[in-house]
């Protein structure tokens, strides 16, 4: 069984789409339900704000030396 980890993917996710992640959180507050059971759009949305920048350069390449 895996863990849930809101700085993984789906922090991801709502740091490349945070306008998605914000209407999917007004959507939680609204109908009055989680995410998940265990984690709420809101929180992932934390995590996101916490967890380091997106990175848009490719290794090897001349931007990521």
């Amino acid at each position: 069984m895996r863990g849930r980890e809101p700085q993984g993917p789906r922090a991801r996710g709502a740091q490349l789409r945070p306008e998605l992640a914000a209407g999917y959180a007004g959507l939680e507050a609204e109908i009055g339900h989680r995410f998940s059971n265990d984690l709420s759009m809101a929180g992932v949305i934390t995590a996101a704000k916490q967890a380091s920048p997106v990175s848009w350069s490719v290794p090897g390449s001349v931007d990521s030396e």
